[in-house]
């Protein structure tokens, strides 16, 4: 029974997604219904596929000790509306880079809160803290350094899920916004695999990785209508053991 299988290698981890398609499936595999491509449906992959790009932005270009900030605004300081704050994002980049004398990597997104409040959240690279706090003069600055997993994709998809606010408060672009130039994108490899029962199979820790089960999904996919299989499997340290 063939089947697409995708990997990419992002720092210590290993996104593998398997899946059938209109071209690649088993004989006699009926598709299940698909679902309408509404304009709210298509959002809902579109914060998907930035939930996946991200994640391997994030395992592949930061690592324990690097930064997620957020930054939010005093009353004095909210902005009227999302393309001001849009503004905001970028002069406290172009601070950052004029304290560091090039480019920081950083990616990072717009919240608006469920009353409307607006406020931005990043990965950022290790710099010195009062590099920072002294490029947001428009109210409070939360630090908080990435653990040492190597492992982000929920920090990717707690990101992600902004996405939709963002749009519906006027915002344009993707969504979000990253650091060109110096963000590595690691190589998904594709292949065609023919494996009897692959969907039958759970997916499997390697010798020197462990599987994070919080990354497992599987099923039928509402758009193509055939299953799919997806997870992440992470590096261990050297004595062997999941990093915390």
């Amino acid at each position: 029974m063939p089947y697409i299988e995708k990997i990419t290698r992002a720092g210590r981890s290993v996104l593998y997604e398997r899946t059938y398609t209109t071209h690649i499936h088993p004989k006699g595999m009926k598709r299940a219904e698909k679902s309408k491509k509404t304009t709210e449906a298509q959002l809902k992959v579109n914060i998907r596929k930035a939930a996946r790009e991200m994640t391997i932005l994030m395992n592949e270009n930061f690592k324990g000790g690097d930064y997620h900030v957020t930054l939010t605004y005093d009353k004095h300081h909210r902005p009227e509306d999302i393309k001001e704050a849009q503004k905001d994002r970028s002069r406290f980049i172009k601070c950052v880079n004029r304290k560091k004398r090039q480019n920081v990597k950083y990616i990072m997104v717009t919240e608006v809160g469920t009353r409307g409040a607006l406020h931005h959240h990043l990965v950022i690279q290790q710099i010195p803290v009062d590099w920072i706090t002294k490029s947001w003069p428009a109210g409070r600055v939360d630090i908080r350094p990435l653990d040492d997993t190597g492992q982000y994709s929920r920090l990717a998809e707690y990101f992600a899920k902004y996405i939709f606010s963002f749009r519906k408060k006027g915002g344009t672009g993707r969504g979000y916004t990253r650091s060109k130039n110096n963000l590595r994108r690691p190589e998904t490899k594709i292949r065609i695999v023919r494996d009897r029962g692959y969907f039958r199979e759970e997916p499997r820790e390697k010798k020197g990785y462990y599987l994070d089960k919080d990354t497992v999904r599987a099923g039928i996919s509402e758009f193509s209508g055939y299953s799919f299989l997806r997870y992440i499997l992470v590096k261990t340290n050297r004595e062997g053991r999941a990093s915390p």
